[in-house]
């Protein structure tokens, strides 16, 4: 197995929540106390769960998680000052099932990121499992996943998802959307692979746990399953700022020294019409670039023990995400300060040049070599964007 490596925060404390390396405590968390769970021994697993502005989904989230068979399991539910009756529905399912639910809240709203780093600190299982709770567990997935713990222990697991889309009614039969491409897109939906790499194989690869999540790109949570000993203590969900998971998981996987990957259906990811994605913002788009900012000299550090083929992949996916941000950009409504465009079309190069493991001459000899010209002319096109 690789040995697991040192914890580096970079400078910026971009996976911080306060002084960089450190997580902040939370003094505003209120543990609200359950009878008997306090005198059961350490629980196998944690299934972790945010709350926040998702009355009309908690009960089916958490119906679809306590119906399963949870010898063992903990679920622990951060409410994060919601006021639209989620506290009453945590309530009565901590009454209902004391024995697994836990319920803390916190007196101020604090935002996804502080909500899951409280949900870390609280947690007690050997193994930590985040699902957002307006998703839904599969039927089965808890004792699939304790049957593969009795044969190996990884530090991480990796399940699939499928995807559940919800818009306005106006939307669900655009009639510019035929009914053969919302069939191939259904088709899709049923079964998201998020990792590309051998399956229910245990690995100790560093290079093909990387390789396989950049080439999917799905750095959610909830298809990651991580053992607590392996979580380093000072690695936290970045506050104040959207994309924390793309920034926490990218750097998690370098820590990891074994991991297997199931696939699956484990999860069904609700995606809302009021996604990150589907509502960009100038604000979230230097937050999806700055996510990966500083990763680049993590793989070129030799011990991480990267390939140049895995760094190649890394390098293009900064690339490509770059350049989808630069054209969501573009579509935002024009800004009639054309210095602060500039400004942020070079922040965005900078961020670029930090996550990207290659410079960009190696990147343009790389693309040349696989005959790639397209997307090599893409890559020098961006940075004479930036120059303007």
């Amino acid at each position: 197995m690789l040995p697991r490596l040192p914890w580096v925060t970079s400078s910026s404390g971009v996976l911080a929540g306060g002084t960089a390396g450190h997580p902040i405590p939370d003094a505003k968390a209120v543990q609200h106390p359950s009878p008997t769970v306090s005198h059961m021994s350490p629980p196998w697993l944690s299934i972790l769960v945010p709350v926040y502005g998702v009355a009309a989904y908690l009960e089916a989230c958490i119906s679809s998680i306590i119906g399963q068979d949870g010898a063992g399991v903990e679920i622990v539910f951060v409410d994060d000052a919601s006021c639209d009756g989620e506290q009453a529905i945590l309530a009565a399912w901590q009454e209902r099932d004391p024995d697994r639910v836990r319920v803390i809240s916190h007196t101020i709203n604090r935002g996804i990121a502080a909500t899951r780093n409280t949900l870390l600190e609280h947690a007690r299982g050997e193994y930590l499992w985040f699902v957002d709770s307006d998703d839904l567990m599969a039927p089965g997935s808890i004792n699939a996943l304790c049957d593969l713990l009795t044969k190996h222990r990884p530090d991480m697991v990796l399940c699939d998802f499928r995807i559940v889309r919800e818009f306005d009614a106006c939307d669900a039969e655009s009639p510019t959307e035929g009914a053969g491409k919302r069939n191939r897109k259904r088709a899709r939906d049923a079964h998201v692979r998020s990792f590309d790499g051998p399956s229910n194989v245990l690995s100790d690869s560093r290079d093909q746990l990387v390789a396989g999540l950049f080439s999917r790109g799905h750095m959610h949570p909830w298809s990651k399953i991580v053992k607590r000993a392996a979580w380093p203590a000072e690695l936290r969900f970045a506050e104040n700022r959207v994309f924390e998971d793309l920034a926490l998981f990218s750097r998690l996987a370098l820590s990891m020294r074994s991991f297997i990957y199931v696939p699956q259906v484990w999860i069904t990811y609700r995606q809302r019409s009021g996604s990150i994605l589907n509502s960009p913002s100038s604000s979230k788009l230097d937050d999806w670039l700055f996510a990966l900012a500083g990763y680049g000299p993590l793989l070129r550090n030799s011990d991480v023990g990267i390939s140049p083929r895995t760094r190649f992949s890394v390098a293009h996916f900064c690339t490509r995400e770059w350049r989808n941000c630069v054209r969501a950009f573009q579509k935002l409504p024009s800004s009639a300060d054309a210095r602060l465009t500039r400004l942020t079309l070079r922040t965005f190069r900078d961020y670029w040049m930090a996550s990207s493991p290659l410079s960009v001459s190696e990147l343009t000899w790389e693309y040349l070599k696989r005959g790639q010209f397209q997307r090599c002319l893409q890559m020098l096109a961006l940075l004479r964007t930036a120059r303007r």
